[in-house]
């Protein structure tokens, strides 16, 4: 299978349309791209039509290359106007956009003005021949009432007067692909005409349209254009929940659902249909009230997916804008649409808890190609005739002679070629040494939907290679086509050998990000293989199914390791982490990877690194990871007992995977210092720990550089000097010197300035974060004016769980974030161990990843004696809860005494009960 499906490979990382065409343009067009110097318009043009022969001409259009003018009456001026360049336009200057459609910075666009009441454009003679064509303009507006007012006449004008018109909407700002699609039933000469007619759009002296390159393709033979867009009723929507039709205007409808509930809003379904494949292009706009920036009052556009719509098996994600935006739309063109029961249906599906306004406005359903109905055949049946028989041996000789039809059939030995030895393969299947072969064709025309999971199993990926996909499907024929299709061939396959002992998962994490597992639709259609992917639903702890990790879990002892990947590419390389049964793990880059292809990696790394960030998939919210912290993290040189809350220095902390850090910064010096920075030192209560707090930022920055699978979290609390010291509090020189710490260039790349509910474990993997606690309220301002970090407001100094909303702000803005904190530290360990399970079972149910969630075990005065026992009794609690803990603060963290390495284990051991929610076989 590997040799048959090594032709697909090759296209798999591409996502290219279903339909199989061919750009003709250069065979009709020699000026497609407007790109020819001597055009550009380098001089001033006129605002009006300016009429020099008396007879009502457009003379203001300056000549362009192989393209006349096709104005009348008040049609204003154009021409080509070269990339960033400006020129002058009734007495003012006019600046034209600064790339092209391609992103290109050089050559020109055609750039038309406006008209009151008549066209303006150019047009160009062609002759297609008999056939199906797709003709596409990039069109970019430059007038925001273009939209409004517009009747685009960019299309083809046969020479009977037939016209094909583009659809015209038009986005101010935005290069736009306008497509127009020709059903040519004979050779027939006509002109494409780019252009627009008007009635008064706006002010008259400045070009309202750019457009460049033109472009014509031709489909295979066996295309078909048929407009099925009057099927689509604009009243026939209907929704669901609590939903209001608002009105119909022409094709486009409103629609207002109250309830703010996922699932289907709107729907409709078609029937009647004749069966085949069909082409859909659509308008949609959703908007929102929630989920909002409240910081800045609106929604980041295009941050998340609110809605997506669907065409039977095809699907594609709609953004929500703000309110205010309310008329952005998106344009969705789904294509190789499979109706095979005559029934086509079209929904519009709300994802997620938000949006409470729709628009759908239906542009174009078009059947391009009928459903193959001939996918049985005999091979060596050349003539067609459904037998093979001594007839057959002549049509291939003759196809081998002359050339003709059968091409397929006639590669009776299935070699690729046709040639002498078919004849002599044909000729023993009709003597009966050969048998003869049915080939099925359903998988040309299959079109599979299929999952890579994030989370699979060693005994399914040796024993089924494709097992970890869903059972894939032929929309068309309904039959299963996995023995067409070994579906590992559409896959890259990395098998990992490793000498390590105990080993109990082997993870891969895509250094680049890129989703490595996810759902995926195999197109193979007419033999044109490509590969898509979207993004899923979103999950609690996660935004969607998607993973740049995959990991192959129930493993045991020493060998080879197989995992499945999308075939994507990974030119950033993997990171590969092996999981011991003892809870360490180690970690190796690997460079190189071939996308579709199987890769042989040998693992040799054996140091212990404890990247266990790199096992988890990137989009989980950073809010759902359960963490480990080191509560007072910098005192493992302090003698006293009371203050010593730690064994391990800070990178000793890092390196058994403690990825949270307590850090008590206070300025030492009762006098203004030349290096303010400098006296900057982490304290425990009175107890100094002698560590600068820049060289503890230092080193944590250090460690995500080396690891960027990693992140981690800083929470500050400014030792107030001024109860218990006799010093003067020096808030002002301590705000400055945190200013001078986290605004330094070398640092500032590295820190995380605000951790936010909808931050994942991709947006701070290779930072710090800094979040500050403040137990004194909005009324102190010991954080503000500090530039990076988030701060909860009225931390609950010795606090019960009692403050379940405790706000996170940044520079006195709300920053979507809230905070529930237990922090009993005057307690003894009945009564901490009770608070402490009502805390994590308080946070392991939580699923509103806007909620942070502050576990500290600890107990003044005694460190290592409480360690002793709490540290074991919160393993125990864990051991019973199945959700995210989000941060646990303990003394003695990862060390091992105190049961403090059996704690780490078992904070971080506990996001593998969750994380791949979604992301495993069922």
């Amino acid at each position: 299978m590997k040799s048959i499906t090594a032709i697909l490979l090759c296209c798999l990382s591409i996502v290219c349309p279903l339909c199989a065409q061919t750009d003709v343009t250069s065979l009709y067009l020699e000026n497609a791209g407007f790109d020819n110097t001597a055009d550009f318009v380098t001089s001033n043009v006129y605002t009006y039509a300016h009429d020099t022969e008396g007879n009502g001409g457009v003379s203001s259009c300056q000549p362009v290359t192989d393209w006349i003018v096709d104005g009348t009456g008040d049609a204003k001026a154009g021409g080509v106007f070269q990339f960033g360049s400006g020129f002058g336009l009734a007495g003012s200057t006019y600046i034209v956009p600064t790339t092209d459609s391609e992103g290109n910075a050089s050559g020109g666009a055609l750039g038309l003005a406006t008209c009151w009441t008549n066209s303006v454009g150019y047009s160009h003679t062609v002759t297609l021949p008999k056939g199906v064509y797709r003709l596409s303009f990039k069109v970019y507006n430059a007038g925001p009432n273009i939209r409004e007012n517009y009747d685009g006449t960019f299309g083809f004008i046969e020479s009977d007067g037939t016209a094909h018109y583009a659809d015209g909407d038009l986005f101010a700002g935005e290069w736009t692909e306008t497509v127009v699609f020709l059903n040519i039933l004979e050779t027939t000469t006509g002109t494409i005409h780019v252009g627009y007619s008007c009635g008064n759009v706006g002010s008259a002296n400045t070009p309202k349209l750019f457009v460049d390159y033109v472009k014509i393709e031709k489909y295979d033979e066996d295309y078909m254009m048929e407009d099925f867009t009057p099927f689509i009723d604009p009243n026939g929507w209907s929704g669901d929940g609590t939903y209001k039709a608002e009105g119909v205007i022409g094709k486009e409808v409103f629609q207002w659902a109250a309830s703010l509930n996922t699932g289907r809003h709107l729907e409709q379904k078609l029937t009647g249909l004749p069966n085949g494949i069909y082409n859909l292009s659509m308008l949609v706009c959703v908007s929102s009230t929630s989920g909002r920036d409240n910081t800045n009052n609106k929604i980041t556009d295009g941050s998340l997916d609110y809605a997506s719509f669907h065409a039977n098996d095809k699907s594609h994600g709609v953004p929500a804008y703000n309110r205010e935006d309310f008329n952005k739309y998106d344009r969705i063109e789904l294509n190789g649409i499979n109706v095979t029961d005559g029934t086509l249906d079209l929904y519009l599906n709300q994802d997620l808890t938000g949006p409470n306004w729709h628009v759908v406005q239906v542009k174009r359903l078009t059947r391009i190609r009928p459903i193959p109905s001939n996918v049985l055949y005999l091979l060596g049946d050349i003539d067609e005739n459904r037998s093979v028989a001594i007839p057959d041996v002549t049509a291939l000789v003759n196809i081998i002679l002359n050339g003709g039809g059968g091409q397929t059939r006639a590669d009776v030995n299935e070699d690729g070629a046709i040639s002498i030895p078919d004849v002599t393969q044909l000729v023993n299947i009709i003597l009966g040494t050969a048998p003869i072969k049915t080939v099925d064709l359903t998988h040309r025309y299959a079109n599979l939907d299929a999952m890579v999971y994030a989370e699979q199993q060693a005994s399914d990926n040796s024993s089924s290679p494709a097992y970890m996909l869903t059972k894939a499907q032929s929309t068309i024929s309904g039959n299963d086509v996995s023995s067409h299709y070994d579906l590992s061939d559409f896959l890259t396959t990395l098998n990992i050998t490793t000498t390590l002992n105990d080993v109990a998962s082997v993870s891969i994490y895509a250094l680049d990000k890129t989703a490595i597992a996810g759902p995926m639709n195999i197109q193979c259609q007419d033999g044109n293989n490509s590969v898509s992917y979207s993004a899923g639903q979103e999950l609690i702890y996660s935004n969607s199914q998607e993973s740049d990790v995959v990991t192959v879990s129930n493993l045991s002892g020493s060998g080879t390791y197989t995992a499945y990947l999308r075939p994507v590419s990974l030119s950033g390389g993997v990171l590969v982490t092996i999981r011991t049964t003892d809870g360490r793990y180690y970690s190796q880059n690997f460079t190189g990877i071939k996308a579709g292809e199987v890769n042989n990696l040998i693992f040799t790394q054996t140091a212990a690194q404890n990247l266990w960030m790199a096992t988890i998939p990137g989009n989980t919210y950073f809010s759902m990871l359960s963490t480990p912290g080191a509560h007072n993290a910098a005192t493992s040189s302090v003698s006293s007992s009371q203050a010593k809350c730690q064994s391990e220095t800070i990178a000793q902390l890092l390196a058994n995977g403690v990825r949270a850090f307590d850090l008590r910064p206070r300025y030492t010096s009762n006098t203004q210092s030349d290096i303010e920075l400098e006296n900057l030192t982490i304290y425990h209560g009175i107890t100094s720990t002698g560590v600068k707090f820049k060289d503890a930022i230092d080193i944590l920055i250090d460690f995500v550089k080396q690891n960027p699978s990693e992140a981690v979290s800083v929470i500050m609390n400014k030792e107030n000097s001024s109860a218990l010291f006799s010093l003067t509090d020096q808030s002002e020189t301590w705000r400055a010197s945190m200013r001078e710490c986290f605004g330094n260039e070398a640092r500032s790349p590295y820190l995380m300035g605000s951790v936010r509910g909808y931050h994942t474990l991709d947006d701070v993997r290779g930072r710090v974060s800094i979040v500050s606690r403040n137990p004194y309220g909005n009324s102190s301002n010991n954080y503000r004016d500090v530039i990076y970090g988030a701060v909860i407001e009225n931390w609950p100094d010795d606090g019960v769980v009692t403050n379940y909303t405790c706000d996170m702000t940044q520079a006195w803005n709300w920053v979507d974030c809230r905070a529930s904190v237990e922090d009993a530290y005057n307690s003894n360990t009945s009564n901490k161990t009770s608070l402490v399970e009502q805390q994590l079972q308080l946070a392991s149910s939580n699923t509103d990843h806007f909620h942070y969630n502050y576990t500290y075990t600890s107990i003044a005065n005694s460190p290592a004696s409480y360690a002793n026992t709490m540290n074991p009794a919160t393993v125990s609690i864990i051991s019973n809860l199945n959700g995210p803990l989000c941060y646990v603060y303990a003394d003695f963290m990862g060390s091992t005494s105190y049961s403090g390495a059996s704690l780490l284990r078992a904070i971080v051991e506990q996001n593998y009960k969750y994380v791949f929610e979604g992301k495993r076989r069922q």
